[in-house]
């Protein structure tokens, strides 16, 4: 994906995986093989249950009951919370209460929800291509008035010096991926996890007649 971004024509690239904090050594080391700024992040909140949220720039998981207190403790780590695709089944519509600052008001893949954001003073806006393949990268980006450095694109997006840009995911493209969703991780995943549960079986079996487990 970092690299597909950098193919693209980005400058940075923020790795929000559901419920995995992407490692903090991983985003420096590729930021320097890629020269590009890879921001560490995660998308909370369970991916067909939950309302998501995402946070940026930080090094540990906020395992916090709430929200609100997820927020607070992303702000305390020196990181920005985000309200993604508002408006939709599995987004805040009433971020600006729970105290979200920045607000995602272009998804690559929810033209209708965007239209629903209005333009509140002193929340920041950004864009996100949503994209969980390569083929969804750089259809939308943000924006920001800052140099290449994590802090400084970090600190510029709190300040509201950035503008959401770009266009809606073509559907053949969404279409693609979540064709690969379903064979990867849908029908490959529980077969893959299946395979290796059964060779950690071989090898402890193994193991134990040899007397060293």
């Amino acid at each position: 994906m970092v690299k597909s971004a950098k193919i693209a024509g980005l400058d940075a690239i923020a790795i929000t995986d559901h419920n995995h904090l992407f490692p903090w050594p991983e985003a420096v080391r590729l930021s320097r093989e890629f020269k590009i700024t890879v921001i560490p992040g995660i998308e909370g909140g369970h991916i067909a249950l939950e309302r998501h949220w995402i946070a940026l720039g930080i090094k540990n998981i906020p395992m916090m009951r709430t929200v609100r207190n997820t927020i607070r403790r992303v702000n305390e780590e020196g990181g920005i919370a985000i309200a993604p695709h508002p408006f939709t089944r599995l987004g805040f519509g009433n971020y600006e209460h729970l105290g979200f600052r920045v607000v995602e008001s272009l998804n690559g893949t929810e033209p209708k929800a965007n239209q629903r954001v209005p333009h509140i003073r002193g929340i920041s806006e950004v864009a996100g291509s949503d994209a969980h393949t390569a083929l969804m990268l750089g259809f939308c980006w943000t924006f920001v008035d800052a140099c290449g450095s994590m802090e400084d694109i970090l600190e510029a997006v709190r300040k509201g010096e950035c503008t959401p840009r770009g266009v809606i995911i073509p559907r053949l493209r969404c279409l693609h991926h979540y064709g690969a969703y379903l064979t990867h991780r849908i029908i490959g995943g529980p077969f893959s996890l299946l395979m290796a549960s059964r060779r950690l079986g071989d090898v402890s079996v193994a193991g134990q007649e040899r007397g060293v487990l």
